[in-house]
């Protein structure tokens, strides 16, 4: 029976924090415990929530339609959530809605990092990431490692003179401030872990951050030699209902290929952009509660 399994069978060794959705949480309850995965199981969760079917569970899971409020408070009052763990799903939730709606959540996310900030999740300070959103910031922070001359005129040259020796000098006072890296005589040292964003934050400063990196792709494609870039493109019919599955998969590819090939020691700074996006108009919108 559901009531047999308990908060702490649940939610042991579990920081709801690092959750990103409202989907992500009940996929984690049903895989916490199996007998809801398949069959009567999952009737049994619906009914025990307040619902007559398992349709509207079963289309949270699937993605076809966002939760509502109604069922993060059943949530909440049958698993014996606390407060915050209330609030925060409601952020991840209007989170969420205000990415469908293509509107700006940063107030939403800056919500949710001070919960994130409070359980010490590692997340990037999107205040910080507004003052260093050029794409080249990042850049240099990455290239110190590989040259011993942190001049302003040297980091300009070896990213191809695409900026100026004096755009440098204010990236490296904008992340010193930040104490992503600190100076120590003639040469800058990396303090900080990598920076990671969600793909649903829309906030102005990511957006300038991946419109940089795609416009240097583009000078990459008009200047580049073939032999030193690698650039291809698919375009494919997909069902909607397994687009959510497909951003997994890319997300899986990226976490995949930052593992097999990144390097400490590596001697050649490269960028790898993905982009996944619909070309045609869509019939229907996802629906909102």
């Amino acid at each position: 029976m559901i009531e047999s399994v308990t908060k702490n069978d649940i939610f042991e060794n579990f920081n709801i924090y690092q959750l990103d959705t409202c989907r992500d949480f009940l996929k984690y309850i049903i895989n916490a415990n199996g007998r809801y995965v398949k069959g009567n199981g999952l009737t049994e969760l619906a009914l025990a929530l307040g619902y007559k079917s398992p349709s509207t569970l079963s289309m949270v899971l699937t993605g076809e339609r966002l939760p509502t409020k109604r069922l993060i408070k059943s949530l909440q009052s049958h698993f014996g959530l606390s407060k915050n763990h209330y609030d925060y799903l409601v952020l991840l939730l209007e989170k969420e809605k205000l990415y469908l709606k293509g509107l700006d959540n940063y107030e939403a996310m800056q919500k949710i990092g001070h919960y994130r900030d409070a359980a010490n999740v590692d997340m990037v300070d999107l205040e910080a990431f507004d003052s260093i959103s050029k794409w080249y910031y990042l850049a240099i922070k990455n290239l110190l490692s590989l040259t011993n001359d942190h001049s302003p005129q040297n980091l300009a040259w070896l990213l191809k003179s695409r900026v100026k020796p004096h755009q440098v000098q204010e990236a490296l006072e904008a992340l010193t401030r930040l104490k992503i890296i600190e100076k120590h005589g003639d040469q800058y040292h990396v303090v900080s872990k990598p920076f990671r964003t969600e793909n649903n934050i829309t906030s102005y400063a990511i957006r300038k951050y991946h419109e940089g990196m795609i416009n240097e792709a583009l000078n990459a494609l008009n200047n580049e030699r073939t032999t030193d870039r690698y650039i291809s493109g698919l375009t494919v019919k997909i069902d909607k209902n397994k687009k959510d599955q497909a951003i997994e998969d890319i997300k899986h590819f990226l976490e995949h290929f930052n593992e097999k090939y990144a390097s400490s020691n590596g001697e050649s700074l490269e960028q790898l952009n993905i982009q996944l996006f619909s070309l045609n108009k869509q019939n229907e919108k996802a629906v909102l509660q």
